[in-house]
């Protein structure tokens, strides 16, 4: 009696589905605060230079971990938000004038 022997079994031909998790921008808190310490000390074209630049390594960052683009623009965009807040907070915390009331003045 001869068998059919079959090595190409549907089973052996399956993949896992894979899909990157990407670690969230908004956490890389260190990040955050030394992009807005650069905005702070750059105007105009140097601002808009610098932005660009750090969008471009990071978008390309994470799709070469194989991100989707849709993805990609959503972490940027929240990293971006991110540092908005943080230069806003900073405003704050900063001493303005002779104000040494803590919490600034009202």
């Amino acid at each position: 009696m001869e068998r059919d022997c079959n090595p190409s079994l549907p089973l052996f031909d399956w993949k896992a589905p894979t899909k990157v998790i990407v670690f969230p921008l908004t956490a890389r808190v260190g990040k955050i605060r030394r992009a807005a310490e650069v905005l702070e000390s750059k105007r105009g074209p140097d601002a808009d230079g610098y932005w660009k630049a750090q969008t471009r390594k990071m978008s390309d960052g994470l799709a070469k971990c194989g991100v989707a683009s849709s993805e990609i623009d959503k972490h940027v965009r929240a990293f971006w938000l991110a540092v908005d807040a943080e230069m806003l907070k900073r405003s704050y915390e900063r001493p303005h004038g002779n104000n040494d009331l803590p919490g600034g003045a009202s």
